[in-house]
């Protein structure tokens, strides 16, 4: 018979991640929680496209990445740590990540040799919830997040045109 482990559900991993102790996630990722966000957003869950800040180090205390990302989580876009570490946070919480020696590596990381442990220092910068966007961000900037948001109005807009008609009863 083969058991398997179901993954603890986000609100689950949230209060294993209120202490400042490591927790060893099913997949092998440890994670230790650094700091709440405090924008009051739900946590985030398999399937959403989030926005993250991180640091990635060697055991020495290389720095061998430093980079901010947006990816669909579930997707395999960027490395198993980032990827299943980040689950049950909040915009603005801060974990510390290590990944395990052959877990799976992004391609931002693909100069770091084979059998090192990484640690990341990751924060969760921005989430998309229920076509909602939460940011650390103000509204206007650069983000990737708020790009995307915009383009999705301006489409919609120029698909369903509002009438002369329309907008003089808006007002």
């Amino acid at each position: 018979a083969v058991l398997r482990m179901r993954p603890p559900s986000s609100c689950a991993l949230r209060r294993l991640a209120t202490s400042s102790d490591w927790v060893m996630l099913p997949q092998g990722v440890r994670m230790m929680h650094i700091a709440d966000g405090g924008q009051g957003d739900p946590p985030i869950d398999e399937g959403q496209t989030v926005r993250v800040s991180y640091v990635a180090r060697l055991d020495d205390g290389t720095v061998c990445a430093r980079s901010s990302s947006s990816f669909k989580i579930g997707n395999g876009a960027v490395c198993a740590a980032l990827e299943h570490g980040i689950i049950g946070m909040r915009v603005g919480d801060r974990r510390r990540l290590r990944a395990g020696a052959f877990s799976r590596r992004g391609p931002a990381l693909f100069m770091v040799p084979e059998g090192e442990v990484i640690e990341y220092d990751v924060q969760l910068t921005g989430a998309v919830h229920h076509m909602q966007i939460v940011t650390l961000q103000k509204e206007g900037d650069d983000d990737p997040l708020q790009v995307l948001w915009d383009f999705s109005k301006r489409t919609f807009d120029s698909l369903f045109p509002v009438s002369d008609a329309n907008k003089k009863e808006k007002k």
